[in-house]
């Protein structure tokens, strides 16, 4: 996608907002490199050509698993001896969130520069973070608990974002969904939300609302959660 067909597809989305828009939605860019082109270009001595795509979304869905696997991995690779990885941090998953996959088999891109399906790289990177960030915990099944995550109230994700206004976009945590139970028909979901007047967190389980005056250590708080609020 070049610099012009890029503006316009912002225009474009602007032309079409609402607050909901405006408050939910952020910005990916993807990349695909065609192996075919790459392979090409490269012996010629040329810029290895990229496809730029951009589209939104409005949720980012963390796998703790994969993370978790991707953190052992890493840590083999620099020779550190490791017995468990139980915990992951929320910058590891931002981390993996924009790994490179590649993708072949039946998973082949269209390459728009070659206009063939060919093997390819494929990255999928944050371009423009949105105003409140939903964040959505893959914890798989059987023992839910088993990744615990590490995180703070308060994160700076600029890392992990191409398009920032500031050196810093941080975001505070106001909202948390848990779990009661492993399974079966008695277990359900349960929120947990900062107020905004007394900044204490209260947990509203059905019909009943209680304060929590230690969040963090919490059993049911952030490190067995499975959703996150947080707002800029």
């Amino acid at each position: 996608m070049s610099l012009a067909e890029c503006n316009h597809f912002f225009e474009e989305f602007k032309n079409e907002t609402s607050i909901l828009t405006d408050t939910f939605f952020g910005f990916n860019e993807t990349t695909n490199i065609c192996i075919y082109c790459k392979n090409t270009y490269s012996s010629k001595g040329m810029a290895i050509p990229i496809c730029y795509n951009y589209g939104v979304f409005n949720v980012l869905i963390f796998p703790l698993e994969e993370v978790k696997n991707m953190k052992i991995n890493t840590l083999k690779q620099n020779n550190i001896n490791i017995n468990q990885v139980t915990q992951v941090n929320i910058y590891e998953c931002f981390f993996y969130n924009q790994k490179t996959d590649f993708f072949t088999g039946e998973n082949k891109n269209y390459c728009n520069i070659c206009k063939q399906l060919y093997d390819s790289y494929y990255t999928s990177k944050i371009f423009v973070s949105p105003n409140v960030l939903i964040i959505i915990l893959n914890r798989g099944k059987g023992n839910i608990y088993k990744v615990k995550l590490d995180f703070q109230e308060t994160i700076d994700i600029s890392d992990f974002v191409l398009q920032k206004e500031s050196p810093k976009i941080e975001y505070n945590l106001y909202g948390v969904i848990t779990h009661l139970g492993e399974s079966g028909p008695n277990a359900h979901f349960v929120a947990s939300c900062k107020s905004p007047v007394d900044g204490i967190w209260y947990r509203y389980n059905d019909a009943f609302v209680d304060p929590i005056y230690n969040f963090q250590k919490e059993p049911l708080g952030v490190h067995n959660c499975f959703s996150l609020l947080m707002h800029s």
